[in-house]
C-alpha cells in the first residue's frame, strides 16, 4: 500500500501541473513567463541540493572532514560540462534572435544548385522537401550535387510523401485554428502530372486593430515512386540504398504515407571538392 501511495503522490502532482495548460491557452505575458521560469529554476535548485547534493555528502560521511569533496567536485564538473555545451552547440534563447555557441552557416540556395563550399559527413532533407521539386530533372541534379559534397562513406537521409498519400488528398479540405490564427486549405491531385496542389488561406488576428488579416499560399508537391528515386540515387553514384516505413525501422508497407531513404556514398571514392 505504501508503494501505491508513493506512486500516486507524484502522479497527482504531475497531472495537476500539466492541467495548467487548460487555464493558459493564450500567449503568456513576459511577466508570467519570467515568473514561471524562475519558479522552475527554484524547484530544480531545491531538488539538486536536497535530493542530490546533500545525499551525496551523507554517503561520503566516512571521509570525515572531506566528506563534501567528491560531491563538490562532481557538482562543479557538471556545471563546467553544461557551460562547455552552451558555448559549443549552436542554439537560440527565447526572445533572442542572436545565435550562441559555434555559429552555424545558413545558406539560402536552390536544391539543384546546391553549393556547400566543402564536404560534409551527412546530408538530411526532411519534411517531404524533395516532393517540392516538381521536375524529375531537378531531383536528379540535386542528388548529383549532394553526391559531390558528401564525403566518401557519408550518408544522405531524406523522406517523401508517397503517391498514395498525395493522391488521397485530392478534393480534401482541412482547417486549423487557434486564438489568433485560422487556416483553411484544400488539395487537388492530378494523376497525369502526379502533382498535388495545396491552396491555403491564412487569417491572422491583428491585436492592435482587432481585424483579421488574410494571406494566401500555394504549395505544389510531386509524387515520386520509390523505384524512381532509387534509380536517380544510383545514377548519381549512391550505393547501399535502403527504404524505411514512416518512423519505423522496417521496410515500407503498401499504402504507407511517408517513406524514409538512406543512401551511402562509396567510401572508396576519391576526388572530393
Amino acid at each position: 500500500m505504501e508503494a501505491f501511495y508513493g506512486i500516486l503522490i507524484p502522479f497527482l502532482g504531475t497531472s495537476l501541473g500539466a492541467a495548467c495548460v487548460f487555464f493558459m491557452k493564450k500567449t503568456l505575458s513576459d511577466t508570467v513567463q519570467r515568473s514561471l521560469t524562475g519558479f522552475a529554476a527554484g524547484v530544480m535548485v531545491a531538488a539538486s541540493v536536497w535530493s542530490l547534493l546533500i545525499p551525496a555528502i551523507e554517503q561520503s560521511s566516512n571521509a570525515g572532514r572531506l566528506a563534501f569533496l567528491s560531491a563538490f567536485l562532481g557538482f562543479w564538473i557538471g556545471i563546467l560540462f553544461l557551460l562547455t555545451l552552451d558555448h559549443i552547440i549552436p542554439h537560440l534563447h527565447a526572445k533572442s534572435g542572436q545565435v550562441e555557441g559555434i555559429p552555424p552557416i545558413f545558406l539560402h540556395q536552390s536544391m539543384p544548385q546546391l553549393d556547400l563550399y566543402g564536404t560534409v559527413d551527412a546530408a538530411i532533407c526532411c519534411l517531404d522537401s524533395l516532393n517540392y521539386l516538381t521536375r524529375p530533372a531537378d531531383v536528379q541534379r540535386t542528388f548529383r550535387r549532394l553526391h559531390l559534397f558528401i564525403a566518401p562513406g557519408g550518408l544522405l537521409v531524406f523522406d517523401i510523401n508517397t503517391v498514395a498519400k498525395l493522391a488521397a488528398l485530392d478534393g480534401q479540405v482541412f482547417l486549423d485554428e487557434t486564438e489568433d490564427t485560422y487556416c483553411v486549405w484544400r488539395a487537388e491531385y492530378s494523376k497525369r502530372s502526379r502533382i498535388c496542389s495545396y491552396f491555403m488561406d491564412i487569417f491572422r488576428l491583428d491585436p492592435g486593430s482587432g481585424l483579421w488579416e488574410r494571406g494566401e499560399e500555394l504549395h505544389r508537391e510531386r509524387a515520386y515512386e520509390p523505384e524512381e528515386l532509387t534509380a536517380f540515387l544510383r545514377e548519381a553514384g549512391f550505393r547501399d540504398i535502403r527504404q524505411y516505413g514512416n518512423l519505423k525501422l522496417r521496410p515500407p508497407r503498401e499504402g504507407e504515407d511517408r517513406i524514409f531513404f538512406v543512401a551511402r556514398k562509396d567510401p572508396n571514392m576519391t576526388g572530393q571538392v
